[in-house]
């Protein structure tokens, strides 16, 4: 089925908050039997002559056909086949504009990781660049960024939206539940990142859009309703269809917006500090959506308990021992993007004079902790950090600190420097 991504762009057109929405509808397709039909769309879609292909083992096998289908359509494929990719650097992104050479289209076969090192580099070459989705992992699919680490830190840069996004129903389906699971915990960070969006704006007047926060909503409750409703999340159909499209639409949000406001809050800052950590530890990577699923429980479990009564403020700063200790070896560059403090213009009285609204915010539209981890668990993904395998020196630094990761106002980062107990650490 097609993924009507123009339609959504004009649903927006005129939009109440009085931002101008425009993007070019990429095409986008989910069908069943979809492989062999990929050579054929991208001619009759881009042209050109020749194609950098770039995936990776796993990638590759989930794919079979793929290959035929480019061969078919007359496409000279150049490979470029990693063995596992699962962390994306500028290293490899670099790698992937060198191999692109002559080509005339850059294809991404896999998601989060594959996609972002090419849409990087077909941003800086300025070609066509498209997606062949393997699984509905994560959100990023129609995002006009890429998330990358440069120099051992977290960075976000533009870089280029698809074209042409592609995904074989079969092969969504047939995908290891793992990273379904990994797919449904980004979009459950939304839950609190939509949150921290309309908090920060009641606070700080910063541009919101009800209708993109509600098209987010909307997509997120489609696809956890199949598992609320007990699909098998290893085979069912619908359930990786229903994911793929919520998740492509919430990547189409945050271009919309101009921002990853949509998409990303005080759980995402747990998520790329995690990561962040385990690249400089050496550890192998978790997948991307399994940390924001997790930290996206700890963020709820932390905002349910900070709004059962009035905020007592008092004002406090991790000691520079602390941070170093939660930060090693990336102190200096996480603390340099933090500054200056996003928080700095927001007063006490304005903060307890929101607080009615913020906790109505908290309740009704975030699930509890609770509640998220039962609907991971049933999707057969990680639901604490334990479960993860997150270390808890690690996870702690994530809870009390991650908000120095982004220079972002958050619920969190309120919490966790101006109000009593959550600013309280030990020193």
């Amino acid at each position: 089925m097609a993924f009507d991504a123009a339609a959504l762009i004009r649903s927006l057109e005129n939009c109440p908050c009085g931002k101008k929405h425009a993007a070019k509808a990429p095409f986008v397709s989910f069908e069943k039997g979809l492989t062999g039909k990929t050579g054929a769309i991208l001619r009759e879609k881009l042209g050109g002559e020749s194609l950098l292909l770039v995936w990776d083992e796993n990638t590759k096998k989930a794919s079979p056909g793929l290959l035929e289908s480019l061969d078919s359509a007359g496409y000279r494929v150049k490979l470029l086949t990693y063995e596992n990719l699962r962390e994306a650097t500028m290293e490899v992104s670099e790698k992937v504009m060198e191999e692109a050479g002559e080509a005339d289209l850059i294809l991404s076969a896999g998601t989060g990781s594959l996609n972002d090192v090419c849409r990087y580099a077909a941003f800086r070459l300025q070609k066509p660049f498209v997606i062949f989705a393997t699984a509905p992992s994560m959100d990023g699919f129609l995002s006009g960024q890429a998330p990358l680490t440069v120099n051992g830190f977290k960075t976000t840069l533009d870089a280029k939206a698809p074209e042409v996004l592609l995904a074989d129903v079969d092969i969504l389906a047939a995908s290891p539940a793992e990273l379904k699971a990994a797919g449904l915990g980004d979009l459950i960070g939304k839950y609190t990142a939509l949150a921290d969006w309309k908090i920060a704006s009641i606070l700080t007047g910063e541009a919101y859009c009800p209708s993109i926060a509600r098209l987010t909503r909307e997509a997120v409750e489609k696809a956890v309703k199949p598992i609320r409703d007990g699909a098998d999340p290893a085979h069912d159909e619908g359930y990786a269809l229903a994911l793929m499209e919520a998740l492509t639409l919430s990547g189409l949000m945050i271009y919309l917006a101009g921002t990853s406001r949509p998409a990303s809050g005080a759980e995402h800052h747990m998520s790329h500090l995690w990561e962040m950590l385990y690249a400089a530890r050496g550890l192998a990577p978790l997948y991307h959506g399994t940390k924001v699923g997790v930290a996206a429980a700890v963020a709820s479990d932390i905002y349910h308990e900070a709004v059962r009564e009035a905020p007592c403020f008092i004002h406090h700063t991790p000691s520079p021992k602390a941070l170093e200790e939660a930060f090693h070896p990336l102190t200096e560059s996480i603390m340099r993007e933090s500054l200056p403090d996003p928080a700095s213009s927001v007063r006490d009285e304005e903060i307890a004079m929101a607080w009615g609204e913020i906790t109505r915010i908290v309740n009704e539209e975030i699930p509890t902790g609770e509640e998220i981890r039962a609907i991971l668990r049933k999707a057969g993904g990680a639901a604490a950090p334990e479960d993860a395998g997150i270390p808890g020196d690690m996870f702690e630094a994530g809870s009390k600190y991650a908000f120095y990761v982004r220079k972002r106002l958050t619920l969190m980062r309120l919490l966790r420097t101006r109000v009593e107990p959550f600013s309280e650490t030990e020193e």
